[in-house]
């Protein structure tokens, strides 16, 4: 079944064929190990995930030198909401692609491969491909 919420993809799209599937948390606040307190685990969240064309970071026009993008220079393909527990599938294509969300206005994605793509997953054909995406920007270590 495909759910269409003013015409944007939710968490419940059929999941034929092959894509993306998983959570997206959120970390906030205090996160540095602690033997009193144990680690406390990042809420899912509500939010809308942008599937572009593996991106560098030569492709983006980084805001300083953190892990949030003011322009994307690749195409996005898609884009998919998750829903209030953070969770979302999309059916995508074989293929490699990067993963961002926004925080604000500005896109955001805090990881790498050896290679400067940002964010990276790849699509296997006939498989879902789990991603998990933490968003730390109001965490501190």
């Amino acid at each position: 079944m495909i759910g269409c919420i003013s015409g944007r993809k939710t968490a419940q799209e059929g999941r034929n064929g092959q894509g993306i599937q998983g959570f997206v948390r959120e970390a906030i606040g205090n996160q540095m190990p602690s033997p009193d307190v144990p680690p406390s685990e990042p809420a899912g969240i509500k939010t809308t995930v942008y599937v572009f064309e593996l991106t560098r970071l030569e492709q983006v026009e980084q805001e300083g030198n953190s892990p949030f993008y003011r322009k994307i220079k690749t195409r996005m393909i898609d884009k998919i909401e998750s829903d209030s527990s953070g969770q979302f599938a999309i059916s995508l294509a074989p293929g490699r692609y990067s993963l961002f969300t926004k925080v604000n206005d500005l896109y955001y994605a805090n990881n790498f491969d050896g290679e400067n793509h940002i964010a990276p997953v790849t699509v296997e054909e006939g498989k879902f491909t789990e991603v998990n995406i933490l968003i730390s920007a109001r965490a501190t270590y």
